[in-house]
C-alpha cells in the first residue's frame, strides 16, 4: 500500500494537476473521444503508458497541440490494488495531495467539492492558475484504477454543460 501512496503522490506531482472512464460514462457507452468532443477537444494529441502503470492521454482542439493550445482536455490513470480499503485510502490520499498542491502554489479553488462515489470518495474542482482556468475530477474508476481527468483552457470559459458532463462522470448532479 506504501508504494501505491508514493504513486499516487507522483502523479499528482509529476503532472502537476489533471483522468478517468467512470462507470457512468461506461453505462452510457461513451468513449474517451466522446467525452474530449463534449469538452471542445476532438483531437487526441498526446497518448502516453509508462512502465509503473500510468497512462496519460491529452486532447486538444482541430490545429492546435499540446505545446500550442487553447483548450487541453487530460485524462491521466493509475493502475492501483484491487483491495478495496487500500483503493479508498489512495484515492482520499490523492485528493489530499492535490488540495496540498494548491495550496503549496497558493491557488484557491472556486469549487471544491469531496463527495462519497459508489468506490470511495470523489472530487470535483475548479480553479485559476497563471490565467489558465482548470476544471478537474479524480476518483476511482473501479477495481484496480484511479484517475484525474482535467478540462484546461487559456481564454474564455468552460460551459455550463461541460462541467455537468465533468460532474456526471464521477456521479455528481
Amino acid at each position: 500500500m506504501k508504494h501505491s501512496l508514493a504513486l499516487a503522490a507522483s502523479l499528482v506531482a509529476s503532472v502537476a494537476l489533471v483522468g478517468m472512464i467512470p462507470a457512468s460514462a461506461r453505462e452510457r457507452n461513451l468513449t474517451w473521444n466522446e467525452i474530449a468532443l463534449e469538452m471542445g477537444c476532438p483531437r487526441k494529441a498526446h497518448t502516453k503508458d509508462s512502465p509503473d502503470g500510468r497512462r496519460v492521454i491529452e486532447y486538444v482542439p482541430k490545429g492546435e497541440t499540446v505545446d500550442r493550445w487553447t483548450r487541453l482536455f487530460t485524462v491521466q490513470q493509475m493502475r492501483i490494488t484491487t483491495d478495496d480499503r487500500e483503493a479508498n485510502a489512495i484515492i482520499h490520499e490523492l485528493i489530499r495531495a492535490i488540495s496540498d498542491d494548491l495550496k503549496r502554489r497558493r491557488v484557491k479553488p472556486t469549487t471544491w467539492q469531496v463527495a462519497k462515489g459508489n468506490h470511495g470518495e470523489v472530487l470535483f474542482t475548479e480553479f485559476t492558475v497563471k490565467g489558465e482556468w482548470n476544471v478537474m475530477i479524480a476518483a476511482r474508476m473501479g477495481s484496480g484504477i484511479i484517475g484525474i481527468c482535467s478540462l484546461a483552457g487559456r481564454g474564455g470559459a468552460p460551459t455550463p454543460r461541460q462541467k455537468t458532463v465533468l460532474r456526471s462522470q464521477i456521479g455528481l448532479s
